[in-house]
């Protein structure tokens, strides 16, 4: 009789076990773009789309907001991590997907693990980079899948910056021309800022034309290096077709975002839009 007690208590411990293990095992993070599995996306740009050379992204767990590049033109982009918190034994992975194709095209992957001692108070920069070359006119979102041991390593919230952007193609030599073109530059409307303007008149025996073309502010190499003294949103001071996020990061250090106006709009000390 004691030997049918004990394997029934046996049996229903057995089967206890054998649930709870089932149902931590069924655990889920709310996963994004159909990734099954205990994983969680953290991605966040605040809204941000960026065109043209990109300088940096942002991602962290605060929302759901998805992070898009458009590339207009072939870049390479090379990225590096940083975390902050107590974390220990983080695994994480980075992938960029092509939204041209599908949401689960993986264009680029890399795999690290990050040591954090449990109980000790970090802000970590790991050496991270991924190399990839965007191709013109696609479009990329880009962002985080993180594994973590332990149900404390959700809390953390993970940073992107773009440290270096370059475009790796062999810049096309212009044809040359047999007419010669006068070229003026236009004096700057404000001493706040300066657009350069390169004003090329050919002239023929049958028509005229005048054709005005602005200098693309990404290609300057006159416009000196931002600081950032407090955080918050700043115009450049030296062309209004760029702004920079200046942004206070736990070790105390203040990290500058060059963002550059989109289309046609400027951001000056004057307007502030």
């Amino acid at each position: 009789m004691k030997l049918v007690h004990h394997f029934l208590l046996f049996s229903i411990l057995h089967l206890t076990l054998s649930l709870t293990a089932q149902a931590l095992s069924n655990k889920v993070f709310k996963p994004h773009f159909g990734v099954q599995g205990n994983v969680t996306w953290f991605q966040n740009c605040s809204g941000l789309v960026n065109k043209g050379r990109v300088k940096s992204v942002t991602l962290t767990h605060c929302d759901d907001e998805s992070c898009n590049l458009e590339a207009g033109e072939p870049l390479r982009l090379v990225l590096n991590f940083i975390a902050g918190g107590n974390y220990e034994n983080l695994l994480y992975q980075v992938r960029l997907l092509n939204l041209n194709k599908s949401s689960d095209y993986l264009l680029t992957q890399g795999n690290g693990v990050l040591e954090v001692q449990q109980g000790e108070e970090y802000f970590i920069g790991t050496n991270f980079r991924i190399n990839e070359t965007i191709p013109e006119g696609q479009n990329y979102s880009l962002q985080v899948l993180r594994y973590g041991p332990t149900d404390n390593s959700t809390e953390l919230c993970l940073v992107f910056r773009i440290g270096s952007v370059s475009n790796d193609l062999p810049t096309p030599t212009p044809a040359p021309t047999t007419e010669e073109a006068s070229t003026t530059t236009e004096p700057p409307e404000e001493t706040e800022t300066t657009t350069v303007r390169m004003n090329t008149t050919t002239t023929t025996t049958t028509t005229t034309t005048t054709t005005s073309t602005s200098a693309e502010p990404g290609q300057s190499t006159s416009r000196p290096i931002y600081d950032c003294d407090v955080p918050g949103t700043f115009p450049d001071p030296h062309d209004c077709h760029y702004f920079h996020v200046c942004t206070l990061f736990p070790n105390g250090t203040i990290w500058d975002q060059e963002m550059q106006c989109a289309g046609v709009t400027v951001f000056c000390d004057r307007t502030k839009k």
